[in-house]
C-alpha cells in the first residue's frame, strides 16, 4: 500500500508523460484523482510538445523594463505592497524573469508549470518558490494575501509529510519556507482583527501543523536544527491570541531540544509547575488546558541552552480514563488502503497518521496507537531498523530496554542521568513518564535506550510504581557473543553464572540482574525470542481489565496463561507491562512472555478502552 498525496502522483504523471507516456495511461492509473490530473496533465502535455519561441534580446529587455517599472510604481502608491524572498537578492530578478517569460513568450512554462510540483529536494523548488513570492507581489488585498499565504504554508506542510513518508532528510528551505508564510500570515491578521474566519483557519491549521514539527523532531539533522527551531516558534506562535501582549516563543526556546514529559503536576508558582520533580515553565505562551494541583498532565516542552523547560502544549487526562499511546511492534502481516494487521490485529491508518518511510509487507514497524472518534488508529507508523552485525573493531547499535534506580540530583539541568550504575544521555527528544512518581534519586526507572560508540542514549524514561531492591536491575536485550567469561546483551557487559550455557547469538533475553561493585551479575535469564523467530510482536502497553488469563488491553484482547514465562509483580488493572506473543488459532494474541512494570496500578480506577478491530474492513489489499 501506499499513502500517498496528490502532489506525489502528479510529480509520477508529469515524469511519466515527459518518458513518452499518454494522459490518458496516467488518468486510467490513477481513477480516483483521474478529474483532478486531467487538466493539469492536458496542459502539461501541450506544454511540452509546443516547440519554444525564444524572445528577441531587445523584446526581452523591453519587457523586463516594463515590469521594473511597474514594481516601482506600485511601490511608490500609498497602500505599500510588501514583497519578501526568503531565498536571496539574486532570485528576485530571476523570479521576475520567470513571470515575463511565462506571460509574454510562454518558453519557459514548461519548467514553471513542473516547478509547481517539485519537492524541496528537487533543483526545480527554487522556481517554485520565487513563483509563488511573484504572485503575492501582486496582490494588494490583504486578507487575500493572508489567505494565499495560508494556503502556501499548508502545501509546505504537505510537503515536509511527504518526504517524510519518502523517508528524505526534509532539507533546510521548506522550513524556511514554512515559517516565513506562517509568520506574513500572522503579521497580516494582527493588523486585521476583524478576519477572525481567516484568524480561525490559520489556527487550526498551525495547531496540525506544530503537531507534525513535533513529531519530525527526531528526523532532523543537527546541521537542520536552527530552521527548524525557527519553523516551530513560528507556527506555534501563529496560534496565540493577537488581542493580547504575548511576545511568542523565540527560537532559542528549543535549542536544547523538544520533549515530551508527563505526570501529576504541582505548583510551585504562578509560573512554574513541577512534573515528576521537573520544573516546568508555563505562561500565557503556553497552549492547552487549564492546569490544577494534582492534575495528571503532559507536556510538551522546549529546552534552551541553560537547560530550562518551557511549556509550548499542555493536555489533560480525565481521571480514571486508560492512557493513550501504548506501543506495537512487530512485522506487518498485511498492508490494505485503510490500515495494516500485525499479530492479525488490524490498526487503522488515517490521513492524520504520521509516517516514517513507505509501510509494507514483511517490514518491522513500531506502530504508537492513538485515540479518535472512531475508536483506537495508529497515531505513528516508523520503521524498525534492523543493524548488520559490526566487526570486532566497530560496535553495533544496540538497542536495549533497562530497569534500575536512578542515582544522584536530576532535577538539575542536566544531559546525563546514572540508572542502575549506567550513565544514560539525556538526547534533545528524550521522553518522560512520571505518572508513577517523581524522577528522584532511588527511583526505579525503565530506559529505553539505544547503545552506539560505547554511548547510551535514553530514549524514554519511565518512572515505574515498585519497591524492587535498588541492587537489583533488570535488561532485555539481544545476545551478541560471550568472551573470556563475559556476555554482551544489548551492548552490555554481563557476569554469567558459572557453567551456564551460553544463548545463541541473537536470541533476545530478558536477564535479571543484581549490581555487585561496577559489576551486572546475572541472577537468570529467559529466552523471549529465538533468532530466526519473526512471528512474535512487543506490547508497551495498560492493563484495563483482568478476567482470568485475558488481560484487555489498547491492542485488544491478550491471554496470559501458565504456559507463558512471567516476571515482575502480580498483574494488576492500571499496571503497566511489556508482553510478548503471537496469534493463536482462535484468533487471539497468545503471551509467551509478560513482564508487568508496576506494583500498584499507575491508574486508579481506570475505565476498559475499546480495542481496535481484530478483522481487516474490505479494501485494497498490498503487496
Amino acid at each position: 500500500m501506499r499513502f500517498r498525496s496528490f502532489n506525489s502522483i502528479l510529480d509520477e504523471c508529469l515524469a511519466a508523460i515527459q518518458q513518452g507516456e499518454t494522459v490518458d495511461e496516467c488518468l486510467a492509473r490513477y481513477p480516483v484523482h483521474a478529474e483532478r490530473l486531467e487538466r493539469l496533465l492536458t496542459l502539461a502535455d501541450k506544454v511540452r510538445s509546443t516547440p519554444p519561441a525564444l524572445p528577441r534580446p531587445w523584446r526581452q529587455a523591453a519587457a523586463w523594463q516594463r515590469v521594473h517599472q511597474r514594481a516601482t510604481d506600485l511601490r511608490a502608491e500609498p497602500k505599500g505592497v510588501q514583497f519578501n524572498l526568503d531565498y536571496g537578492a539574486w532570485l528576485r530578478p530571476v523570479a521576475i524573469t520567470l513571470a515575463v517569460l511565462l506571460a509574454l513568450f510562454g518558453a519557459t512554462g514548461g519548467t514553471v508549470l513542473a516547478a509547481q510540483n517539485s519537492l524541496p529536494d528537487s533543483p526545480l523548488y527554487r522556481v517554485k518558490l520565487a513563483s509563488e513570492d511573484v504572485r503575492l507581489w501582486f496582490v494588494f488585498d490583504d486578507a487575500h494575501k493572508a489567505q494565499i499565504l495560508i494556503d502556501q504554508s499548508n502545501e509546505r506542510m504537505d510537503e515536509i509529510l511527504e518526504m517524510n513518508r519518502q523517508d528524505k532528510e526534509v532539507p533546510s528551505n521548506v522550513l524556511t519556507a514554512l515559517r516565513s508564510r506562517n509568520e506574513r500570515a500572522a503579521d497580516i491578521l494582527a493588523e486585521h482583527p476583524d478576519e477572525t474566519a481567516l484568524k480561525t483557519s490559520l489556527v487550526q491549521q498551525a495547531e496540525t501543523q506544530e503537531a507534525n514539527l513535533i513529531l519530525l523532531f527526531p528526523q532532523v539533522s543537527d546541521s537542520d536544527r536552527t530552521p527548524y527551531n525557527e519553523a516551530l516558534a513560528a507556527t506555534h506562535n501563529a496560534r496565540l491570541p493577537t488581542d493580547q501582549a504575548v511576545a511568542g516563543i523565540h527560537p532559542e526556546e528549543l535549542s536544547d531540544g523538544v520533549q515530551h514529559i508527563s505526570g501529576t503536576a504541582e505548583k510551585v508558582n504562578e509560573n512554574l509547575w513541577s512534573v515528576g520533580g521537573l520544573e516546568v515553565r508555563v505562561d500565557q505562551t503556553t497552549i492547552g488546558q487549564p492546569i490544577e494541583d494534582g492534575s495528571a498532565v503532559s507536556f510538551v516542552v522546549g529546552k534552551n541552552s541553560r537547560g530550562q523547560l518551557r511549556a509550548l502544549t499542555v493536555s489533560t487526562s480525565p481521571a480514571g480514563q486508560p492512557p493513550s499511546g501504548s506501543v506495537v511492534s512487530g512485522q506487518v502481516e498485511q498492508v490494505t488502503d485503510q490500515g495494516i494487521v500485525i499479530a492479525g490485529q488490524f490498526i487503522p491508518i488515517t490521513s492524520q497518521t504520521f509516517l516514517t518511510g513507505k509501510v509494507k509487507k514483511g517490514q518491522k514497524v513500531e506502530v504508537r496507537l492513538g485515540k479518535s472518534e472512531t475508536g483506537l488508529v495508529a497515531s505513528t507508523v516508523r520503521p524498525v531498523a534492523t543493524p548488520a552485525p559490526a566487526g570486532d573493531e566497530q560496535e553495533p547499535i544496540s538497542q536495549l530496554t533497562f530497569e534500575g534506580v536512578i542515582e544522584g540530583d536530576v532535577k538539575k539541568p542536566t544531559n546525563e542521568w546514572k540508572i542502575g550504575g549506567l550513565s544514560f544521555t539525556i538526547t534533545p527528544d528524550t521522553a518522560i513518564d512520571a505518572s508513577a512518581g517523581q524522577a528522584k534519586s532511588g527511583t526505579r526507572v525503565l530506559v529505553e535506550a539505544t547503545r552506539q560508540d560505547k554511548q547510551l542514549s535514553a530514549h524514554k524514561i519511565t518512572v515505574l510504581a515498585t519497591d524492587s531492591p535498588p541492587e537489583s536491575a533488570a535488561l532485555i536485550g539481544v545476545f551478541d557473543k560471550s568472551r573470556d567469561g563475559v556476555w554482551y546483551v544489548g551492548g552490555l557487559q554481563l557476569v554469567p553464572p558459572e557453567r551456564t550455557t551460553d544463548p545463541l547469538a541473537g536470541t533476545l533475553l530478558f536477564v535479571d540482574l543484581v549490581r555487585h561493585g561496577g559489576d551486572l551479575e546475572v541472577k537468570s535469564y529467559t529466552r523471549i525470542q529465538a533468532p530466526d523467530d519473526t512471528s512474535l510482536v512487543r506490547l508497551d502497553v495498560t492493563i484495563t481489565k483482568l478476567d482470568g488469563a485475558l488481560w484487555t488491553v489498547d491492542f485488544g484482547t491478550v491471554r496470559v496463561s501458565s504456559t507463558a514465562d512471567f516476571s515482575g509483580p502480580e498483574e494488576t488493572v492500571g499496571a503497566r507491562a511489556i508482553v510478548w506473543g503471537r496469534q493463536n488459532q482462535n484468533g487471539v494474541l497468545e503471551a509467551t512472555f509478560a513482564r508487568v512494570l508496576d506494583k500498584t496500578a499507575v491508574i486508579a480506577t481506570p475505565a476498559p478502552a475499546s480495542p481496535v478491530p481484530s478483522t481487516v474492513p474490505a479494501g485494497n489489499a498490498g503487496p
